[in-house]
């Protein structure tokens, strides 16, 4: 695995990704793709449309980190630790937890699903 970024590849394996498909609806499509500045990663928010109505989500890839292993280990846990905290917070009305939809660990990316609201950092 190498140290650098694979926005290229993480990007080109979502469009190709059937199973999103599956999940969003036979008509799953990219529309188009923007790319927003962050210091330890590339992030893309990709328009989407499926079923009749147009989303967005959000593909993370980490980039030019010292120990890949390390990275994905983390990027692992941020996964785990967000299907458990999207679930747990899924009833509540006030606070939204964004939906990881999948993890491609061979590019160190993972795509969300976009939450409208107040980021929890501002609260505070």
């Amino acid at each position: 695995m190498s140290q650098y970024c694979y926005e290229e590849d993480a990007l080109g394996v979502v469009v190709k990704d059937a199973t999103l498909a599956q999940y969003y609806g036979e008509d799953f499509s990219i529309l188009s793709y923007q790319k927003l500045d962050t210091p330890f990663s590339a992030v893309y928010k990709l328009l989407c449309k499926a079923s009749g109505r147009t989303f967005n989500l959000y593909l993370k890839t980490l980039c030019q980190h010292p120990i890949p292993e390390k990275a994905l280990s983390g990027l692992t846990s941020e996964y785990e630790i967000m299907q458990q905290l999207h679930q747990l917070f899924a009833s509540s009305p006030r606070l939204n937890v964004p939906n990881p939809v999948k993890f491609y660990p061979d590019t160190l990316s993972l795509l969300t699903e976009e939450v409208i609201g107040t980021e929890l950092e501002t609260l505070f």
